[in-house]
């Protein structure tokens, strides 16, 4: 994956280079308040390969 890309797996990652992945464990949305980026992506998908 390009850096700046949604992996694909079990956990929320981006792609950062040189092959490392940044998993992230909490998110919070405009005007809302911080939730695990679980609870987040249920709501709000963001699909694998999308850049950021």
């Amino acid at each position: 994956a390009r850096p700046g890309e949604v992996v694909a797996g079990e956990a929320f990652g981006i792609a950062c280079g040189d092959g490392r992945v940044l998993f992230v464990g909490r998110m919070q949305r405009p005007g809302k308040r911080p939730m695990a980026s679980e609870e987040v992506l249920r709501g709000y998908p963001i699909p694998p390969g999308t850049r950021l």
